[in-house]
Protein backbone atom coordinates (compact mmCIF):
# COMPACT_ATOMS: atom_id res chain seq x y z
CA UNK A 1 0.00 0.00 0.00
CA UNK A 2 2.79 2.41 0.91
CA UNK A 3 4.74 1.50 -2.22
CA UNK A 4 1.74 2.33 -4.41
CA UNK A 5 1.07 5.56 -2.51
CA UNK A 6 4.60 6.92 -2.87
CA UNK A 7 5.65 5.34 -6.17
CA UNK A 8 5.08 8.65 -7.99
CA UNK A 9 7.80 10.36 -5.97
CA UNK A 10 11.16 9.75 -7.63
CA UNK A 11 13.09 10.90 -4.55
CA UNK A 12 11.47 8.25 -2.33
CA UNK A 13 12.40 4.58 -2.59
CA UNK A 14 10.73 1.98 -0.39
CA UNK A 15 12.85 -1.17 -0.38
CA UNK A 16 12.10 -4.72 0.67
CA UNK A 17 14.10 -6.14 3.63
CA UNK A 18 17.82 -6.39 2.87
CA UNK A 19 19.99 -8.93 4.70
CA UNK A 20 23.14 -8.86 2.57
CA UNK A 21 25.78 -7.23 4.86
CA UNK A 22 27.73 -5.81 1.91
CA UNK A 23 24.70 -4.04 0.45
CA UNK A 24 23.60 -2.86 3.89
CA UNK A 25 27.08 -1.51 4.62
CA UNK A 26 27.14 0.39 1.33
CA UNK A 27 23.71 1.92 1.92
CA UNK A 28 24.47 2.96 5.48
CA UNK A 29 27.96 4.31 4.92
CA UNK A 30 26.73 6.52 2.05
CA UNK A 31 23.73 7.90 3.93
CA UNK A 32 23.45 11.42 5.30
CA UNK A 33 20.89 10.52 7.94
CA UNK A 34 19.98 7.20 9.54
CA UNK A 35 16.41 6.80 10.85
CA UNK A 36 15.95 4.12 13.50
CA UNK A 37 12.23 3.68 13.95
CA UNK A 38 12.31 0.41 15.89
CA UNK A 39 10.72 0.41 19.33
CA UNK A 40 12.22 -2.76 20.86
CA UNK A 41 15.75 -3.72 21.86
CA UNK A 42 16.15 -6.69 19.54
CA UNK A 43 16.91 -4.40 16.59
CA UNK A 44 19.66 -2.42 18.33
CA UNK A 45 22.56 -4.10 16.47
CA UNK A 46 21.65 -2.06 13.36
CA UNK A 47 21.67 1.07 15.53
CA UNK A 48 25.12 0.22 16.86
CA UNK A 49 26.36 -0.25 13.28
CA UNK A 50 25.06 3.21 12.35
CA UNK A 51 26.85 4.66 15.39
CA UNK A 52 30.12 3.00 14.38
CA UNK A 53 29.81 4.45 10.87
CA UNK A 54 29.52 7.96 12.25
CA UNK A 55 26.08 8.63 10.80
CA UNK A 56 23.75 11.45 11.80
CA UNK A 57 21.07 9.47 13.66
CA UNK A 58 17.39 10.15 14.33
CA UNK A 59 15.93 7.43 16.56
CA UNK A 60 12.55 6.63 18.04
CA UNK A 61 12.40 7.88 21.60
CA UNK A 62 12.35 4.82 23.86
CA UNK A 63 14.52 3.39 26.63
CA UNK A 64 16.28 0.85 24.37
CA UNK A 65 17.42 3.43 21.82
CA UNK A 66 18.36 6.01 24.44
CA UNK A 67 20.49 3.50 26.34
CA UNK A 68 22.19 2.23 23.19
CA UNK A 69 23.03 5.76 22.00
CA UNK A 70 23.69 7.12 25.50
CA UNK A 71 21.24 10.00 24.83
CA UNK A 72 23.56 11.43 22.16
CA UNK A 73 21.31 11.56 19.08
CA UNK A 74 18.07 13.24 18.00
CA UNK A 75 14.86 11.46 18.98
CA UNK A 76 11.23 11.48 17.86
CA UNK A 77 8.05 10.09 19.35
CA UNK A 78 5.40 11.06 16.78
CA UNK A 79 4.93 12.60 13.34
CA UNK A 80 5.40 16.17 14.55
CA UNK A 81 8.64 15.49 16.43
CA UNK A 82 9.91 13.37 13.55
CA UNK A 83 9.40 16.24 11.10
CA UNK A 84 11.11 18.65 13.50
CA UNK A 85 14.07 16.29 13.97
CA UNK A 86 14.45 15.89 10.23
CA UNK A 87 14.36 19.64 9.55
CA UNK A 88 16.91 20.28 12.32
CA UNK A 89 19.19 17.38 11.41
CA UNK A 90 21.84 19.56 9.79
CA UNK A 91 21.80 22.28 12.44
CA UNK A 92 21.74 19.80 15.32
CA UNK A 93 23.69 16.71 14.19
CA UNK A 94 24.56 13.70 16.34
CA UNK A 95 27.79 13.90 18.35
CA UNK A 96 29.71 11.44 16.17
CA UNK A 97 32.91 11.33 18.22
CA UNK A 98 31.04 10.56 21.44
CA UNK A 99 28.91 7.93 19.68
CA UNK A 100 32.00 6.16 18.39
CA UNK A 101 33.45 6.19 21.90
CA UNK A 102 30.26 4.57 23.22
CA UNK A 103 30.70 1.83 20.63
CA UNK A 104 34.34 1.25 21.57
CA UNK A 105 33.55 1.25 25.32
CA UNK A 106 30.45 -0.94 25.27
CA UNK A 107 30.07 -2.91 22.08
CA UNK A 108 33.47 -4.24 21.02
CA UNK A 109 33.77 -8.04 21.16
CA UNK A 110 36.66 -7.85 23.58
CA UNK A 111 34.51 -6.04 26.16
CA UNK A 112 31.41 -8.19 25.62
CA UNK A 113 33.39 -11.41 25.91
CA UNK A 114 35.08 -10.15 29.06
CA UNK A 115 31.72 -9.61 30.75
CA UNK A 116 30.39 -13.00 29.68
CA UNK A 117 33.53 -14.70 30.91
CA UNK A 118 32.85 -13.29 34.37
CA UNK A 119 29.33 -14.76 34.37
CA UNK A 120 30.44 -18.19 33.17
CA UNK A 121 33.38 -18.26 35.55
CA UNK A 122 31.01 -17.73 38.48
CA UNK A 123 28.69 -20.45 37.15
CA UNK A 124 31.55 -22.92 36.85
CA UNK A 125 32.35 -22.28 40.49
CA UNK A 126 34.38 -25.08 41.99
CA UNK A 127 36.22 -25.77 38.72
CA UNK A 128 38.60 -22.97 39.66
CA UNK A 129 39.97 -25.21 42.41
CA UNK A 130 39.81 -28.60 40.67
CA UNK A 131 40.51 -27.54 37.08
CA UNK A 132 43.20 -30.19 36.50
CA UNK A 133 40.65 -32.98 36.95
CA UNK A 134 37.64 -31.39 35.25
CA UNK A 135 36.48 -32.12 31.71
CA UNK A 136 33.95 -29.70 30.21
CA UNK A 137 31.76 -30.34 27.16
CA UNK A 138 30.42 -27.24 25.40
CA UNK A 139 27.60 -27.48 22.84
CA UNK A 140 27.37 -24.77 20.19
CA UNK A 141 31.14 -24.47 20.44
CA UNK A 142 31.34 -22.43 17.22
CA UNK A 143 28.77 -19.85 18.37
CA UNK A 144 29.46 -16.36 19.75
CA UNK A 145 29.47 -17.40 23.39
CA UNK A 146 30.49 -21.04 22.99
CA UNK A 147 33.61 -20.25 20.96
CA UNK A 148 34.93 -17.66 23.41
CA UNK A 149 34.03 -19.84 26.40
CA UNK A 150 36.02 -22.77 24.99
CA UNK A 151 39.03 -20.54 24.39
CA UNK A 152 38.76 -19.16 27.92
CA UNK A 153 38.56 -22.60 29.53
CA UNK A 154 41.50 -23.92 27.51
CA UNK A 155 43.56 -20.87 28.45
CA UNK A 156 42.87 -21.71 32.11
CA UNK A 157 44.04 -25.28 31.63
CA UNK A 158 40.71 -27.13 31.53
CA UNK A 159 40.11 -30.11 29.27
CA UNK A 160 37.46 -28.96 26.79
CA UNK A 161 35.38 -31.01 24.39
CA UNK A 162 34.02 -28.71 21.70
CA UNK A 163 30.70 -29.96 20.30
CA UNK A 164 29.15 -28.46 17.17
CA UNK A 165 27.12 -29.34 14.06
CA UNK A 166 29.88 -29.14 11.49
CA UNK A 167 32.74 -31.61 11.19
CA UNK A 168 36.14 -30.15 11.86
CA UNK A 169 39.47 -31.41 13.13
CA UNK A 170 39.70 -31.33 16.91
CA UNK A 171 35.93 -30.97 17.39
CA UNK A 172 33.18 -33.42 18.23
CA UNK A 173 30.36 -33.38 15.68
CA UNK A 174 26.68 -33.69 16.64
CA UNK A 175 24.85 -32.71 13.47
CA UNK A 176 21.32 -32.78 14.91
CA UNK A 177 20.04 -32.05 18.41
CA UNK A 178 16.60 -33.43 19.20
CA UNK A 179 14.85 -35.97 21.42
CA UNK A 180 16.64 -38.86 19.69
CA UNK A 181 20.23 -37.62 19.70
CA UNK A 182 22.70 -40.12 21.19
CA UNK A 183 25.16 -38.30 23.48
CA UNK A 184 27.00 -41.37 24.83
CA UNK A 185 30.30 -40.73 23.02
CA UNK A 186 30.17 -36.95 23.23
CA UNK A 187 29.71 -36.99 27.01
CA UNK A 188 31.99 -39.92 27.80
CA UNK A 189 33.97 -39.12 30.98
CA UNK A 190 32.66 -35.52 31.06
CA UNK A 191 32.23 -33.70 34.38
CA UNK A 192 30.39 -30.57 33.26
CA UNK A 193 28.14 -29.74 30.30
CA UNK A 194 27.63 -26.15 29.17
CA UNK A 195 24.67 -26.13 26.78
CA UNK A 196 24.96 -23.11 24.46
CA UNK A 197 23.41 -24.61 21.31
CA UNK A 198 19.95 -23.26 20.57
CA UNK A 199 17.48 -22.18 17.92
CA UNK A 200 17.42 -18.41 18.30
CA UNK A 201 15.50 -15.58 16.65
CA UNK A 202 13.99 -16.80 13.40
CA UNK A 203 13.43 -14.29 10.60
CA UNK A 204 11.29 -16.83 8.73
CA UNK A 205 8.74 -16.84 11.59
CA UNK A 206 8.52 -20.61 11.90
CA UNK A 207 5.95 -22.21 14.19
CA UNK A 208 6.60 -23.40 17.72
CA UNK A 209 7.40 -26.98 16.73
CA UNK A 210 10.62 -25.73 15.14
CA UNK A 211 11.79 -24.35 18.52
CA UNK A 212 10.38 -27.27 20.48
CA UNK A 213 12.53 -29.84 18.67
CA UNK A 214 15.90 -28.45 19.75
CA UNK A 215 15.29 -25.95 22.54
CA UNK A 216 12.94 -28.12 24.59
CA UNK A 217 13.03 -31.79 23.55
CA UNK A 218 16.68 -31.71 22.47
CA UNK A 219 17.83 -30.00 25.67
CA UNK A 220 15.82 -32.31 27.96
CA UNK A 221 17.20 -35.34 26.14
CA UNK A 222 20.74 -34.00 26.59
CA UNK A 223 20.05 -33.34 30.29
CA UNK A 224 18.65 -36.84 30.93
CA UNK A 225 21.62 -38.47 29.21
CA UNK A 226 24.02 -36.22 31.13
CA UNK A 227 22.53 -37.54 34.35
CA UNK A 228 22.72 -41.13 33.13
CA UNK A 229 26.35 -40.72 32.06
CA UNK A 230 27.44 -39.26 35.42
CA UNK A 231 27.84 -35.57 34.55
CA UNK A 232 28.15 -33.59 37.78
CA UNK A 233 27.03 -30.13 36.65
CA UNK A 234 24.80 -28.92 33.80
CA UNK A 235 24.86 -25.24 32.80
CA UNK A 236 21.96 -24.16 30.60
CA UNK A 237 22.10 -20.87 28.68
CA UNK A 238 18.55 -19.60 28.65
CA UNK A 239 17.66 -15.98 27.79
CA UNK A 240 16.77 -12.73 29.55
CA UNK A 241 13.74 -12.69 27.24
CA UNK A 242 12.21 -15.22 29.67
CA UNK A 243 11.76 -12.25 32.02
CA UNK A 244 10.11 -10.15 29.32
CA UNK A 245 10.94 -7.53 26.72
CA UNK A 246 11.40 -4.63 29.16
CA UNK A 247 10.94 -3.51 32.76
CA UNK A 248 8.64 -0.83 34.13
CA UNK A 249 9.60 2.44 35.83
CA UNK A 250 13.35 1.95 35.31
CA UNK A 251 13.33 -1.25 37.37
CA UNK A 252 15.90 -3.99 36.79
CA UNK A 253 15.32 -7.67 36.12
CA UNK A 254 16.40 -9.93 38.97
CA UNK A 255 16.20 -13.58 39.97
CA UNK A 256 12.90 -12.72 41.69
CA UNK A 257 11.31 -11.16 38.59
CA UNK A 258 8.14 -12.89 37.39
CA UNK A 259 8.72 -14.63 34.03
CA UNK A 260 6.91 -12.95 31.15
CA UNK A 261 8.16 -14.52 27.89
CA UNK A 262 6.82 -13.40 24.50
CA UNK A 263 7.40 -15.22 21.23
CA UNK A 264 8.38 -18.78 20.34
CA UNK A 265 12.05 -18.38 21.26
CA UNK A 266 11.58 -17.04 24.79
CA UNK A 267 8.61 -19.31 25.53
CA UNK A 268 10.66 -22.35 24.50
CA UNK A 269 13.49 -21.26 26.79
CA UNK A 270 11.12 -20.79 29.72
CA UNK A 271 9.45 -24.15 29.22
CA UNK A 272 12.87 -25.79 29.05
CA UNK A 273 13.86 -24.19 32.38
CA UNK A 274 10.74 -25.62 34.03
CA UNK A 275 11.35 -29.13 32.67
CA UNK A 276 15.04 -29.13 33.59
CA UNK A 277 14.18 -28.20 37.19
CA UNK A 278 11.62 -31.00 37.35
CA UNK A 279 14.07 -33.55 35.98
CA UNK A 280 16.86 -32.42 38.29
CA UNK A 281 14.69 -32.97 41.38
CA UNK A 282 15.09 -36.73 41.01
CA UNK A 283 18.87 -36.69 40.52
CA UNK A 284 22.08 -35.48 42.15
CA UNK A 285 23.22 -33.34 39.21
CA UNK A 286 23.82 -29.64 39.86
CA UNK A 287 21.71 -27.50 37.51
CA UNK A 288 22.69 -23.91 36.71
CA UNK A 289 20.48 -21.68 34.55
CA UNK A 290 21.85 -18.44 33.10
CA UNK A 291 19.64 -15.84 31.40
CA UNK A 292 22.05 -13.68 29.38
CA UNK A 293 20.88 -10.50 27.61
CA UNK A 294 21.07 -9.94 23.85
CA UNK A 295 24.49 -10.66 22.37
CA UNK A 296 25.65 -8.54 19.43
Amino acid sequence: ELKNKYSQYKNIKLLDPIYDPIILGALRSNSSIYFHGHTVGGTNPSLVEAMSLGLNIIAHDNKFNRYTTNNLVNYFSNQITLEKAFLNADSKPSDIDKLKKVVSDRYLWSQIVKEYRKVVEIALGWILIMKEKIKVAVTGANGFIGFELCNFLEEKGYIVRRIQRYKREGLFQIDTINSKTNWALALDNIDIVVHCASVVHDQNQRDFSYYNELNIEGTCNLFRQSIKLGVKKFIFLSSIKVNGEYTNNNEKFSSKSKPNPHGNYSISKYQTEILLKEISNSSNIELVIIRPPLVY
